[in-house]
């Protein structure tokens, strides 16, 4: 896929078809930025054979997105040597290799497609080490922060818990709530964005609750009524946390 020359002479390869690559692609679109994307994918619908397509695809390119499964990238750049010549950037989180650089967007993208002082507005979390993220996107206006290789696992594990995880809890309270209790979809997305804003407003004093009260009688009710289900063990933990100690009391 080509897009109109931006004065800058680099062109992008995206090589991928998931959601991030398809963010990217939209961006670089909005911003006018030269791209070529590639994915096997794309490839089988066409009925042509990947390799060759990807030659032909990347082969002007100076930077190459590796938007590709984390356990898929190093061995994408070790068996297609066409791409080993190129700048290769990744956005993985946890990822850490010396055949790519990464960069990763601290946001989680859904299926629709945002504007651009959205995209604009994503922090890049960039490899220590290795070229800025100006280096490699001049042309991009992102905030970026740049952290060691050791700490990168503990980034990305606070990410999935911070986002994967609640994601998780929220999914089973929309659900619950509306098949069992009959609550609306939007008396709970107005509970979530309260939840949210006193977070974002207040980041340490934003625990409400029976658990901010200690309010043991509560709780209990509330374990109670969880009995049976996986999401108690989550309760529990959560709790151990609060208030360290306080399972093993209750085992004693």
């Amino acid at each position: 896929m080509d897009q109109t020359l931006h004065s800058d002479l680099r062109t992008y390869g995206i090589v991928g078809n998931g959601r991030v690559a398809t963010h990217f692609a939209h961006y670089f679109g909005l911003l006018g930025i030269p791209f070529r994307q590639w994915s096997r994918a794309s490839a089988a619908m066409m009925g042509v054979d990947p390799t060759p397509m990807l030659r032909e695809t990347m082969q002007d390119c100076t930077h190459i997105l590796l938007l590709i499964k984390d356990t898929e990238i190093e061995p994408f750049i070790r068996t297609n040597p066409c791409v080993q010549s190129k700048k290769l950037v990744h956005c993985s989180g946890s990822l850490v290799t010396e055949l790519a650089v990464g960069y990763h967007p601290l946001f989680s993208f859904s299926h629709t497609l945002y504007d651009q002082a959205t995209y604009e507005s994503i922090p890049m979390i960039c490899d220590a080490g290795g070229p800025s993220f100006k280096d490699a996107f001049p042309l991009l206006p992102n905030p970026s922060i740049t952290i060691g290789p050791s700490l990168k696992p503990y980034y990305h594990a606070l990410c999935v818990l911070s986002g994967n995880f609640t994601t998780l809890v929220w999914q089973k309270t929309f659900k619950e709530f509306e098949s069992r209790l009959g609550i609306p979809h939007d008396c709970a997305s107005l509970y979530l964005r309260s939840i949210v804003h006193n977070l974002i407003q207040s980041p340490t004093d934003a625990l409400t609750g029976p658990l901010a009260r200690k309010d043991t009688g509560t709780i209990r009710s509330n374990l109670a009524a969880l009995e049976g289900d996986p999401y108690v063990r989550l309760y529990e933990a959560m709790l151990e946390i609060v208030e360290p100690g306080r399972m093993k009391e209750k085992e004693s």
